[in-house]
């Protein structure tokens, strides 16, 4: 599993996201924090969904 942890508009919150496989969600892991091993791929910045980017717009 993987985590990916940023700041989130409009709130401007600090919110982790978590990776298993093709799926993405928010909140708490999927089964809950025990037991479970997440290595955080990404730690700050202001994730965005795939092709929300300046630049794919301008394409």
């Amino acid at each position: 599993m993987l985590c990916v942890r940023g700041v989130v508009l409009p709130e401007r919150e600090v919110r982790a996201f978590w990776i298993e496989g093709e799926v993405l969600r928010g909140g708490e892991p999927p089964g809950g924090f025990a037991g479970r091993h997440a290595e955080t791929v990404v730690d700050g910045g202001w994730p965005h969904p795939a092709g929300s980017s300046p630049a794919s717009a301008a394409t």
